[in-house]
């Protein structure tokens, strides 16, 4: 229901990234990321698709230190390629192609 009402009013259904782009450091920020991408997977918008961005949000939130600091952290990490690849994308250029074709309406 909320979806659908999001969509009518035009109104985000997540927070915005500009609110916690500058304030976020680089774990937590990645982190909020990938839970915004779990989350807009797993909608109807999406038919609901079971995702693993969620899984690696937590991973990214739990790290011990800032991933541009961790050399290894792509072999220490237990997550998928796909998760990965965004993740590097997100540190490389500050967002994913993925996260902002899902931001939009």
């Amino acid at each position: 229901r909320f979806w659908r009402a999001a969509q009518q009013a035009k109104i985000s259904t997540r927070i915005p990234k500009r609110f916690y782009d500058n304030i976020l450091e680089e774990n937590d920020k990645i982190a909020v990321m990938l839970a915004h991408i779990d989350y807009w997977l797993q909608n109807s918008r999406h038919n609901g698709k079971k995702s693993r961005f969620g899984y690696a949000s937590h991973v990214i939130a739990s790290a011990e230190k800032p991933l541009p600091e961790w050399e290894n952290w792509q072999k220490e990490c237990r997550i998928g390629k796909q998760e990965k690849e965004v993740i590097k994308e997100i540190l490389a250029n500050g967002t994913s192609q993925l996260f902002e074709e899902l931001a939009q309406f």
